[in-house]
């Protein structure tokens, strides 16, 4: 496959009013020419794994993002960004809106706290504009599934030991969050399998399941929806996930996590099921830091 990246600074500082507000627009837009030998993909009703089939045209929309992000205080600020692709009825749709606060850091320890829609701090991989990749078009499997099911609507708080402001070679951070309208996820994997791409699910977008006969008005899961809406609250339980990470100069990173969605399984509402979702995930990369960029 092919394929041709611009990526578009739209850096605007717009002068003080009452305070200093700074503001920053950022775009990518992904242009591909495809080829594919799949008889039908996911995306169009079926089992093949692959995003695009040869009954896709050549000439594809691989993804448009558009990021602001706002500077309100020295200690406040907010981050949202829309995403579209082919393959999507509403065209563009929200990746992530939330406000972040962070207090200057008197120490070596620096805390933050966010609320709004985002992803955990949970790929190593993902982070590029809209939660791209850097490295390549497509991400792993895990990441992958990550960008279609998991997102978090809640808060999260989280400690940084910032070694550099004291000598050490040593960084550590811990995170914490708990999050609600997350329930279906895990759907997708028990419907569909995993997949290998690069595609995100806006916030309320519906994915397509493969069509198969058991969601029809005569099969066995014929309450179920032909797709899944990750971002519901079917059960009123709140998820909840923590993390720890910890760097060596720009050598070593080593993460742990463990996310639980705290889904109750007998859980149902507007044709989907809650599931329960917990899993803990481990991350290692060998020359990047977990110190803030």
């Amino acid at each position: 496959m092919n394929k041709q990246r611009w990526l578009i600074p739209l850096l605007l500082v717009f002068p003080p009013l009452s305070h200093a507000l700074e503001q920053e627009w950022h775009g990518l837009l992904d242009v591909r020419l495809q080829s594919s030998t799949s008889d039908r993909s996911w995306l169009n009703g079926g089992l093949d794994k692959q995003r695009f089939d040869q009954n896709d045209s050549t000439l594809q929309l691989g993804q448009a993002v558009l990021d602001h992000h706002l500077t309100i205080t020295d200690t406040i600020n907010s981050h949202i960004w829309l995403n579209a692709y082919d393959h999507r009825n509403k065209g563009v749709g929200l990746g992530e809106a939330f406000v972040k606060w962070q207090p200057v850091p008197t120490s070596a320890w620096r805390w933050h706290s966010r609320i709004g829609l985002f992803f955990p701090e949970l790929s190593l991989e993902n982070t590029g504009l809209g939660w791209t990749s850097d490295y390549l078009i497509s991400t792993s499997a895990i990441n992958t599934w990550v960008g279609e099911e998991l997102r978090t609507i809640g808060g999260e708080i989280g400690v940084h030991y910032d070694g550099a402001r004291t000598g050490s070679p040593h960084d550590w951070r811990a995170t914490a969050g708990t999050f609600k309208w997350n329930d279906p996820a895990g759907g997708l994997l028990a419907w569909r399998g995993w997949t290998v791409g690069d595609r995100v699910t806006a916030g309320w977008e519906r994915v397509p399941f493969p069509d198969l006969p058991i969601f029809r008005s005569n099969g066995y899961w014929k309450g179920q929806i032909q797709g899944i809406e990750p971002l519901r609250e079917i059960d009123d339980k709140t998820g909840y996930y923590g993390s720890l990470s910890y760097g060596y100069l720009d050598t070593l990173s080593l993460s742990a996590m463990h996310y639980d969605n705290h889904g109750d399984p007998k859980g149902y509402a507007g044709g989907q099921w809650a599931w329960d979702t917990s899993f803990n995930h481990l991350g290692q990369i060998g020359r990047a830091s977990c110190r803030e960029r």
